[in-house]
């Protein structure tokens, strides 16, 4: 089995309107056509409000060139009062069948205790427009199922009625303490009807001295179906599984440990998989801890 290797490291441009933070956090893409993909990401305001923005950029062997000149802004939080008025983070991106595109994101509310409430939801609209959220209210939220909190959803590439998401079994708040818990669950999603149900939770095997499966991906490698989640112990490692049967069973050779390095030395993390032109390859973001930023790398897997 081969590793991770690193392709380029991307640093946020600094001519990007008001926004004052490095971060460029859970970057996602859509391929379009003749190498040209749409891509988007989150960053944060002075106030740690977080807003996606999408940019247009080309994809050629393995090389990812982001057009600056063409960034804009694709979601802002929601109005106040809304379950998304402090902050909305992208989660993943397809394109409908006019060719607008379906964003799928999850927004949050913050709390007088300094904790925050998430729910998903869902954004469309026309590539390299402000996109328009289906709903003021969320797709999904807290309720008898999901009790605290709920995450990063993810289309599977294999049935495109079929969300992964992270459900918060346990809150706290990860700066600060490791006393929280997320597990991974699957629904079926029906978007016409603005419903997800057959809310389940997957058999993934357990990484030991892990609290937190975040940000559920799933891609082809070969012929086998493969599962990265970005596991939190001290710190997020993107960690692996692959299908067996009805169970994801650990695949340490799909684990990001290759990419840790002098430009992610503290977390490797918010992994997108997708397959071009026969190859895998990763948007991921690395952390350096001096500069508490968050950025993108692509990477490839050989």
């Amino acid at each position: 089995h081969m590793s991770w290797r690193n392709l380029q490291w991307i640093t946020l441009a600094d001519n990007i309107g008001f926004v004052s933070t490095r971060h460029m956090t859970l970057p996602i893409l859509v391929e379009l056509d003749d190498r040209r993909i749409a891509l988007f990401w989150s960053t944060r305001d002075r106030e740690n409000r977080s807003y996606i923005f999408g940019a247009n950029a080309t994809l050629d062997s393995g090389l990812l060139e982001i057009d600056w000149k063409s960034v804009y802004l694709a979601l802002a939080p929601g109005d106040d009062g809304t379950f998304d008025c402090d902050g909305v983070s992208c989660s993943d991106v397809r394109l409908d069948q006019a060719g607008n595109l379906e964003l799928f994101y999850f927004g949050w509310q913050r709390l007088p205790s300094s904790h925050w409430l998430n729910g998903i939801g869902v954004a469309k609209g026309p590539i390299g427009s402000r996109l328009t959220r289906m709903s003021a209210g969320p797709l999904l939220a807290r309720d008898m199922l999901d009790q605290y909190s709920v995450a990063y959803p993810f289309i599977s590439r294999f049935n495109e009625k079929e969300m992964l998401y992270s459900s918060y079994t346990r809150f706290a708040d990860p700066r600060t303490t490791t006393s929280f818990n997320y597990v991974v669950k699957k629904a079926e999603i029906e978007l016409s009807s603005e419903r997800l149900e057959n809310r389940i939770e997957l058999n993934i095997e357990e990484v030991n001295g892990s609290s937190a499966y975040s940000r559920p991906t799933v891609f082809s490698y070969g012929e086998k179906e493969v599962l990265l989640c970005s596991v939190r112990g001290s710190h997020y490692k993107i960690r692996g599984w692959i299908q067996k049967s009805a169970r994801w069973v650990r695949a340490p050779y799909l684990d990001g440990n290759s990419l840790r390095g002098p430009m992610s030395q503290d977390a490797t993390c918010y992994q997108f998989p997708f397959v071009s032109d026969g190859n895998c390859f990763i948007l991921y973001n690395g952390d350096r801890s001096e500069e508490h930023t968050s950025e993108l790398q692509s990477l490839a897997y050989l």
